[in-house]
């Protein structure tokens, strides 16, 4: 029975540790695998939001090439001089721009290029493209230049004859090195022409090459991206382990291939897991030697007590019934005559010889079963030293295997739980910055328009007529004006406000801050406008004639903030909420009524809890929020504009996998060590 209920208590030992070891194995690769995915979804954004901002950059150069080009088409050999300048100038400049020219359907400019015979300026892709885009920037699929043998892209835009197209070439070298600083062991992007060529990647020897040739394994993503909107995603064997691919479509004629290595990432986790099962294993063995060992010395233990059981059951028949006869015949008075007591004394005598020599091989058989005893009792003694030490042992390991599986398990769940954290700030302040080029953009059609036709400053109600009209196409913007206190007019608005001589352009902040911007270009902080009866903020930017350089003024438009706002307004849930932060730490949107931006009232983050954090986008903090409960919370700053974004939460929704997954594990190898502890005593 105790031999049955012995091995019960270790089958159930085993079964304990076996469900702890699948357990941290399960909870490592389903917390890795989610985190994987998370992390090639926010790399593909990154790199596609790096490379969209590019193309934006590009567009709006080719823009303000268009406008400029506009004003000499009536005369050939201007407009000649002007494409070979321009094309000078932007060399020398870093926007990846290398070469610039223009056609018609019955002209072509295109600077250092001997055509080929059969090369029709009018057929090729540029051309058709811009044409067919009525007047928008056309932006073709990267390929192999053949002037440059450079992969390349181009920007065309129609000009306002709709016959004449003008174009400008790029490199992808801005976007490369983004590819080139994000990737690492872990990463490796790629972009991917739609014939399958190689444009990006952070090996630059594969640049210009057939994907299908260079990088086979992503021959299968890049075909499943080509066949379905969205994301698609895939898994190829490298090694052990799995690596995770990701590919979208840009709209262009763009590929682009993020790859994620769950080994590089998580190597240290896996090696702990790895640890924890060799110890879970090695002590698994050690509990059966025992138990077994264990097992042997109970039935030598009985086989001892066995054999002393049947000796001391001889002894006693043996002598039971000499003491008999002695006891019945001690006594001469019970003898009729003296030769029946003579007699009987022989035999007593005989009796006693008898008695005499069992008594001998009795103490003989004691000392015999005495030293076997205190052999016994030796070597009983020595496996009980060694079941101590055995004890000492499985315990010291079990708290090992404790402590790495807990480790395992708690780390695995809040490396999760921080990179999502770390996903939500990065993935808004992702919204922020899109938000902001897209306003940047409007800024610089509007700036490029006056840059290169400064005349029309020259006429008041007209400029005010011309970004009143364009203006209204815009609801996201409230008005746009140009500035300059030494013109008659200081200021062009789109609704036609004119300040009274106590108003000083100047003297208006965000005015300053342009000025003293190394960039050209400032944003605001947010501010309450009167007119509107709505907060908004000014994104401005110097204007200087494109002819001459001369400084024309300040372009200034005045975005209203609900767009902005609206960015996290779906943040808000019972897990937690982000926030906008402006660059004087004023409180934009906040769900708390009381720290919401008001025309009464604002609120500076850093007399808040998690003002104090640091705004890297990495580091998370623990703070006590306004409604009393405990929160997690992670801040990351915009560059361009000097906004942060904050996100908050809930610290179960951050730590709840991680107090659960360690509960789980103390009982169970509590349990287990009970049982052992036990078992062994």
């Amino acid at each position: 029975m105790k031999k049955k209920k012995s091995l019960s208590v270790v089958i159930v030992i085993a079964s304990l540790l076996l469900a702890i070891m699948l357990m941290d194995t399960w909870i490592l690769f389903t917390q890795t695998h989610t985190q994987t995915k998370q992390l090639g979804v926010y790399q593909l954004e990154s790199t596609g939001g790096k490379l969209e901002s590019t193309i934006n950059d590009a567009e709006n150069l080719t823009m303000e090439l268009a406008i400029k080009a506009g004003e000499h088409l009536d005369d050939f050999a201007s407009l000649k001089d002007f494409i070979y300048s321009q094309k000078k100038e932007i060399i020398s400049g870093e926007t990846g721009a290398f070469n610039v020219y223009i056609a018609g359907s019955d002209f072509s400019i295109i600077p250092d290029f001997v055509m080929p015979e059969g090369y029709v300026t009018t057929e090729r892709v540029w051309y058709l493209g811009a044409l067919k885009n009525k007047g928008k920037a056309y932006v073709s699929s990267p390929y192999q230049d053949a002037m440059t043998g450079e992969i390349c892209y181009s920007v065309s835009v129609m000009l306002g004859d709709k016959d004449t197209v003008i174009a400008v070439d790029y490199t992808l070298e801005n976007i490369r090195n983004y590819i080139s600083q994000m990737s690492d062991k872990a990463y490796e992007s790629v972009i991917v022409t739609d014939e399958g060529m190689i444009a990006g990647c952070s090996d630059d020897s594969k640049i210009g090459k057939k994907l299908v040739d260079e990088m086979p394994d992503y021959a299968g993503i890049y075909a499943s991206a080509k066949n379905k909107s969205g994301v698609a995603t895939g898994r190829i064997k490298e090694g052990l382990f799995h690596e995770e691919l990701f590919a979208t479509g840009s709209g262009n004629g763009w590929y682009l291939i993020v790859k994620v290595s769950d080994w590089e990432l998580y190597k240290s986790s896996y090696i702990q897991l790895s640890v924890t099962i060799i110890l879970s294993l090695a002590l698994f063995a050690v509990i059966i030697m025992l138990y077994l060992a264990s097992v042997r010395n109970r039935e030598r233990a009985e086989e001892a007590f066995l054999s002393r059981e049947e000796f001391l059951s001889h002894i006693t028949t043996q002598l039971a019934e000499p003491l008999g006869r002695i006891l019945d015949r001690s006594s001469r008075e019970n003898y009729d005559n003296s030769d029946d007591f003579e007699e009987d004394m022989a035999s007593i005598h005989s009796a006693g010889e008898s008695l005499s020599e069992m008594m001998s091989q009795l103490m003989s058989y004691k000392s015999i079963v005495l030293s076997n005893e205190k052999e016994k009792i030796s070597e009983s003694g020595h496996v009980k030293g060694m079941d101590k030490r055995f004890r000492t042992i499985i315990i010291v390991i079990m708290s090992i295997v404790m402590v790495l599986s807990l480790y395992t398990s708690v780390s695995s769940a809040y490396q999760s739980a921080d990179a999502n954290l770390k996903k939500d700030a990065g993935n808004y302040e992702f919204k922020l910055s899109e938000w902001i080029n897209t306003q940047k953009s409007i800024l610089d059609m509007f700036v490029s328009t006056i840059s290169t036709n400064p005349e029309m400053l020259d006429d008041y109600e007209g400029t005010v007529s011309y970004l009143n009209d364009i203006t209204l196409q815009y609801p996201e913007i409230s008005v746009t004006y140009m500035t300059n206190p030494k013109l008659k007019h200081t200021v062009y608005m789109s609704n036609g406000w004119e300040p009274d001589d106590n108003w000083k352009v100047e003297e208006r902040q965000w005015y300053i801050d342009t000025m003293a911007s190394k960039a050209g270009w400032s944003i605001s902080a947010p501010y309450y406008d009167e007119q509107t009866g709505g907060y908004c903020l000014t994104i401005s930017k110097i204007v200087y004639d494109a002819k001459t350089e001369e400084f024309l003024g300040v372009f200034g438009i005045d975005f209203f903030m609900d767009k902005l706002v609206n960015i996290l307004g779906d943040s808000y849930s019972e897990n937690g909420y982000a926030f906008l932060v402006d660059p004087d730490g004023e409180i934009i949107n906040h769900p708390y009524g009381s720290y919401q931006m008001t025309q009464d009232n604002s609120t500076n983050v850093a007399d808040l809890p998690y003002g104090q954090i640091t705004t890297d986008g990495q580091t998370t903090e623990l703070f006590k929020d306004y409604d009393g409960s405990h929160k997690i919370v992670i801040a990351t700053r915009n560059k361009d504009t000097n906004f942060s974004v904050y996100v908050v939460s809930d610290v179960m929704n951050f730590y709840g996998k991680v107090i659960l997954y360690g509960v789980i594990c103390i009982l169970a190898f509590l349990f287990c060590i009970i049982l052992v502890y036990r078992l062994l005593t």
